[in-house]
C-alpha cells in the first residue's frame, strides 16, 4: 500500500515538473518572440510613436534583453548585449534611424544567430494563400496597398494606437523580413491593436502572407524579371532588404527573391 502511495505521488510530481517545464518553455518563447519584435519596432517608431510611447517601448526591450540573456552561457551573454547595447546607444542620435542599419542588423542577426530562431517555412510560401489572407485579416487596418490606411483606421470608434504600420515604407527603407511578418502575425502585439494568428492560421498561411507583405507592393514589377541570385531560402526568409541589397542585389532582385516565382522548385538554391 505504502510502495503504490508512494508510486503515485512520484508520477504526480514528474506530471507537475514537466507541466512546469513546458509552461518556463513557453514563457521563454513569447519573451524572445516579444524582445525580437521591440528590438524591430524600434528601428521604425520615431514615425509612429510619441516621445513618451518610444521611451516605454524602449524600456521594454531593455527589460526583455535581461529575461532572455539569463538563459546564455557567459559569453553569449556578452555577445548578445554588446550587439543590442551597441544598437540601443544610437537611439537619441539626430540621423536615427537611418544612420543605425548596421548596427540594427547587426542586433538582429545575433539575436537570431545566438537562440537558433526557426527562420525557414515548412513548406513553400503561397502567393494566392498569402494574398486571401491579407485581404481577410490585414488589408482593413494595412490597406489595399500596405499603406496603413484601411478602414479601420477611418473610423472615429475604433482606436488605433500605435497606427497600423506603413508596409510600404518598410519595404523601401529594407528593414524587415519576411521572418519579420511571420513573427507578429504569429505573436500579436502587446499594446497594439495587432492580434496574435497563432491559433486561428496554419504555419502556411502565416508564412505565405508573410512573404506577400514583404514582396514587394510595386504591382507594376510583377511581370519582370530579376537576378536569379542563389540565395538560400533561409536568407530569403531572415534578411531584411538592407541586408539582402548589401549581398549586391537591387530592389527589382528583392521583388524576384520574394515573389512567388521565387518559391518554383526548379529555381536554383544554394
Amino acid at each position: 500500500m505504502r510502495t503504490c502511495l508512494f508510486l503515485c505521488l512520484l508520477v504526480l510530481g514528474a506530471t507537475a515538473q514537466g507541466r512546469d517545464s513546458r509552461e518556463e518553455k513557453r514563457k521563454q518563447t513569447k519573451d524572445l518572440r516579444r524582445f525580437i519584435q521591440l528590438l524591430e519596432y524600434s528601428y521604425d517608431d520615431p514615425n509612429y510613436l510619441s516621445h513618451a510611447s518610444m521611451a516605454k517601448r524602449r524600456s521594454e526591450l531593455s527589460e526583455k534583453l535581461e529575461q532572455i540573456a539569463v538563459k546564455l552561457s557567459p559569453k553569449k551573454r556578452k555577445k548578445l548585449k554588446d550587439a543590442v547595447g551597441s544598437y540601443m546607444a544610437l537611439f537619441g542620435r539626430a540621423d536615427f534611424p537611418k544612420g543605425s542599419q548596421k548596427a540594427y542588423s547587426s542586433a538582429r542577426a545575433t539575436t537570431l544567430e545566438l537562440f537558433r530562431v526557426v527562420l525557414i517555412p515548412s513548406q513553400s510560401p503561397n502567393f494566392s494563400v498569402g494574398k486571401k489572407v491579407y485581404e481577410k485579416q490585414c488589408q482593413q487596418c494595412h490597406g489595399s496597398e500596405g499603406k496603413g490606411d484601411g478602414i479601420y483606421t477611418k473610423n472615429p470608434k475604433i482606436k488605433m494606437e500605435p497606427p497600423p504600420k506603413d508596409l510600404t515604407k518598410q519595404f523601401i527603407e529594407g528593414s524587415r523580413s519576411p521572418f519579420s511578418y511571420f513573427n507578429s502575425t504569429l505573436a500579436g502585439s502587446e499594446g497594439s491593436s495587432m492580434p496574435k494568428y497563432e491559433f486561428t492560421l496554419s504555419a502556411h498561411e502565416m508564412w505565405s502572407v508573410a512573404f506577400y507583405m514583404a514582396h514587394s507592393w510595386n504591382r507594376n514589377d510583377r511581370d519582370r524579371t530579376g537576378t536569379n541570385a542563389k540565395v538560400s531560402m533561409e536568407s530569403i526568409s531572415k534578411m531584411t532588404g538592407y541586408e539582402l541589397k548589401a549581398l549586391g542585389l537591387n530592389d527589382q532582385d528583392l521583388r524576384y527573391l520574394r515573389d512567388w516565382r521565387s518559391f518554383d522548385p526548379k529555381t536554383p538554391r544554394k
